[in-house]
């Protein structure tokens, strides 16, 4: 599972960090995306903009690439998820605004993410398996075991 209107990415030798440049109406920006270990196969995402030598997650870049920037992080969690088949990739906001991003993502695009991956998700302090209906604070997503090979 490919998506194509992506950048290209270049991830370190252990695969917990990626990087790619956004091109938009304020040129080339360098993206960084690590997964943070947190336990045994519990991965934190973080995702920001690299700041002299720094990931920050709070930076609004506005570059007008929105859709391709979160589809080659889509890319990234696959090929993660490829290289860590067992891992469960904790999603969170920085901030309100965020927060109704990633829900609206997983809304709109939760049938294509259900094909690959099981999510749980919370609200209200309590897990859940994710509803499109819902809006959730975190969110918790695992390969599926059968599309391991794809």
């Amino acid at each position: 599972m490919a998506i194509k209107d992506s950048y290209p990415i270049n991830s370190s030798v252990n695969n917990l960090i990626y990087i790619f440049e956004s091109k938009g109406i304020k040129g080339t920006i360098k993206k960084v995306v690590i997964f943070q270990k947190l336990e045994a196969n519990r991965y934190n995402l973080a995702f920001g903009d690299e700041v002299k030598g720094k990931v920050d997650d709070t930076i609004d870049s506005n570059n007008k690439d929105m859709i391709k920037v979160l589809s080659t992080i889509a890319n990234i969690i696959y090929d993660f998820t490829t290289h860590f088949p067992d891992a469960v990739i904790v999603i969170s906001a920085a901030e309100r605004r965020r927060l109704i991003l990633y829900n609206g993502i997983f809304r709109k695009r939760f049938e294509e993410i259900e094909e690959n991956f099981e999510v749980e998700a919370f609200k209200e302090g309590l897990r859940e398996i994710y509803s499109p209906d819902e809006f959730y604070y975190k969110f918790e997503i695992k390969r599926k075991s059968s599309n391991l090979s794809k």
